[in-house]
């Protein structure tokens, strides 16, 4: 690929935000750029980005960008982020391996948010891998549970900085990430399991904040009386408990 080439490919970007404070997972409550691209493989009952995933609203609203195009948005809105978060949608979906770099020259470390459908070898740069498999709830555990024998392995055997992260709404959540977590090799691998209080969309502040702190009362007791013991990192989302279901921030 030429040097031209590689500058004008583009992603479609659903948005750049930043600064703001990541909400969930290893990174929760760390200063963060977020790039959010369009595009998603899956199709989540309570997806809270459709804007992003579904391409009847992406196609009208997401905007093609070369790598260099994004990273002088991030520079542009956080200067000082010492992260920026690949989200989606599922940023795994394209090969964002020239803007890894970019970001690195820019000072910048880099993870990527991803429900582990697809590996490709650009992620080996990344700082961080966060693989979210999407439980029962999600209804599309099916498809996670076949593609975690192809990408828990690789990001394992990578050596990347990584974090399995599920977002839990119910028992049937809870007991399947347990489930993936041991049988996938990510127990024996060391690597962290994160649970994530899950979010119902809608409703106003008072009403989501409600909702997050009773989800996660429940989800604490699940996990300190879980039997066998469970070593889990339990954390409501902290965005949401902080603004709802407002967009970037």
């Amino acid at each position: 690929m030429s040097a031209t080439q590689r500058d004008t490919l583009t992603v479609p970007i659903s948005e750049v935000f930043g600064p703001v404070v990541q909400g969930e997972g290893p990174l929760a409550g760390n200063v963060t750029a977020f790039v959010r691209v369009a595009g998603c493989d899956y199709r989540c009952s309570w997806c809270d980005t459709p804007y992003a995933v579904l391409p009847a609203l992406w196609a009208r609203t997401a905007e093609r960008l070369t790598y260099l195009d994004i990273v002088e948005r991030v520079v542009a809105c956080a200067p000082h982020a010492p992260w920026v978060t690949l989200s989606g949608g599922n940023p795994a979906l394209y090969d964002l391996e020239h803007l890894v770099d970019e970001l690195s020259v820019n000072g910048y470390k880099s993870a990527i948010e991803t429900q582990g459908s697809t590996w490709s070898a650009w992620m080996e740069m990344l700082d961080l891998i966060v693989w979210s498999p999407k439980p029962p709830s999600s209804g599309w555990h099916a498809r996670a549970e076949k593609d975690a024998p192809h990408f828990a392995p690789q990001v394992i055997h990578s050596g990347v900085p990584a974090a399995m992260k599920v977002v839990v709404f119910d028992r049937d959540d809870f007991l399947w990430a347990r489930a993936l977590y041991d049988t996938s090799g990510w127990a024996d691998a060391g690597r962290p399991l994160y649970l994530s209080v899950g979010t119902t969309p809608g409703g106003d502040l008072a009403d989501v904040r409600r909702d997050v702190g009773d989800r996660y009362a429940w989800l604490v007791r699940e996990v300190c009386d879980a039997t066998p013991p469970l070593e889990a990192i339990v954390l409501p989302q902290l965005h949401v408990l902080a603004f709802g279901h407002a967009r970037g921030v």
